[in-house]
């Protein structure tokens, strides 16, 4: 990732919460997925973007991401629950080569979560399994990151028809490490 683009996009959208190098090496790693398993133009779908930094990053770089997230940041970003977006997946039927989601089905956010609200943020994550099939094209591919253990187990992929085929553990930072796994459909 090219920092000095970074900063353009910080100052362009006015973000000062982070430090460029910081998303640098944050980001690289998914940079280098989203480069081995797609090719410039592809349709690329972001679930749960929160910090859209990434895929305004990527768009730039001739990237086709759609970035969505179920409370959008910024205007560019599309609203969508993937646990009920029934209109979405009509209009986007198998059109996406790859599908991503950092951070997002995480066990320890989703605890948290629960403990903060008393309820569960993901009601039926077979069917959040189910609608990420429904979006994928045959033989495309899914990446989720996670720094806290996934909420989808080895089984549930199987039965959704998602192979794993990649999984590893990346160190950010000496405190940060992810876990990246690679489905594909």
């Amino acid at each position: 990732m090219d920092k000095k683009i970074v900063s353009e996009i910080l100052n362009k959208y006015h973000i000062k919460t982070y430090n460029p190098e910081d998303l640098v090496a944050f980001f690289t790693p998914l940079e280098k997925l989203v480069e081995k398993y797609t090719k410039k133009g592809e349709k690329i779908l972001e679930i749960g973007c929160g910090n859209p930094i990434f895929g305004f990053y990527m768009n730039k770089q001739r990237y086709n991401i759609i970035l969505t997230d179920i409370s959008p940041p910024a205007k560019n970003v599309i609203t969508l629950d993937i646990q009920d977006c029934e209109e979405f997946i009509q209009k986007h039927k198998k059109e996406f080569n790859l599908i991503y989601a950092r951070l997002v089905f995480s066990k320890q956010y989703e605890k948290e979560h629960e403990e903060k609200t008393g309820k569960k943020r993901f009601t039926d994550i077979d069917k959040i399994l189910s609608n990420i099939k429904k979006l994928v094209k045959k033989g495309g591919h899914v990446i989720l990151i996670d720094d806290k253990g996934s909420i989808f187990s080895k089984k549930q992929f199987n039965f959704h028809g998602l192979k794993i085929i990649e999984s590893y553990t990346v160190k950010l930072k000496p405190s940060i490490k992810n876990t990246v796994l690679v489905l594909r459909s």
